[in-house]
C-alpha cells in the first residue's frame, strides 16, 4: 500500500468504495479502499469527507444537515457528497462520524452484508470485504437511509434540470 502524506487529502469519488481507519506497526493509519486499488492516508476519514464536500461546492456540516432534515433528525445520517453527471456520490457512516473507529462507506459499493455476532462483513462490489464492528442491522438501516436519500436527490436534480 501506497502511504500519503498529511499535504495530499484524499477527494472521493465514485471509484471511492471505503474509507476506515487501521492500525500498522506504524501506528494508526486510514485505508482508502478504491474499485481497483488501496491507498492509505495519514489523514482521518471525517477529514477526507470533509474536504471532498469542500472540494465539490459545500459543506459537511450543510450536507449532513440537508440529510438530517429529509430523513427526520436520524442520528449518523449518510450524506450526498456531490453528483457526478446526475450520480449521487452518497456515503454512509458505521458509527458517529467524529468516532475514532468510524468507517465512511459508499452507497454504492455495498453488494451484501453477511451477519456476524457484534459484528458483520460488507461485502463490496469491486470482490472485496471489509468486518466492521456493527451489527448488520445497523449496517441495513444505513443502506436503506442512504437510498432514500439518494432517490430524494435524484428527484431533485431532476426537477432543477426540467425548469
Amino acid at each position: 500500500m501506497h502511504v500519503n502524506s498529511r499535504s495530499s487529502p484524499y477527494i472521493v469519488s465514485l471509484k471511492t468504495l471505503v474509507l476506515e481507519p487501521m492500525m500498522t506497526e506504524s501506528g494508526k493509519v486510514y485505508r482508502i479502499i478504491e474499485m481497483d486499488k488501496e491507498l492509505t492516508y495519514t489523514l482521518t476519514p471525517l477529514h477526507s469527507i470533509r474536504n471532498s464536500c469542500r472540494h465539490y461546492g459545500h459543506s459537511l456540516e450543510n450536507a449532513m444537515e440537508s440529510s438530517k432534515k429529509f430523513l427526520k433528525k436520524v442520528h449518523k445520517p449518510p450524506i450526498v457528497i456531490a453528483f457526478d453527471y446526475g450520480s449521487p456520490i452518497t456515503f454512509f457512516p458505521t458509527l458517529s462520524p467524529s468516532a475514532p473507529d468510524n468507517v465512511w462507506i459508499a452507497l454504492n459499493a455495498v453488494l451484501n452484508i453477511q451477519r456476524l455476532k457484534n459484528a458483520c462483513i460488507i461485502h463490496l462490489i469491486n470482490g472485496k470485504q471489509i468486518k466492521v464492528n456493527v451489527s448488520a442491522s445497523t449496517i441495513c438501516r444505513q443502506v436503506a437511509l442512504g437510498n432514500l436519500l439518494e432517490k430524494e436527490r435524484i428527484r431533485k436534480y431532476k426537477e432543477l434540470s426540467r425548469s
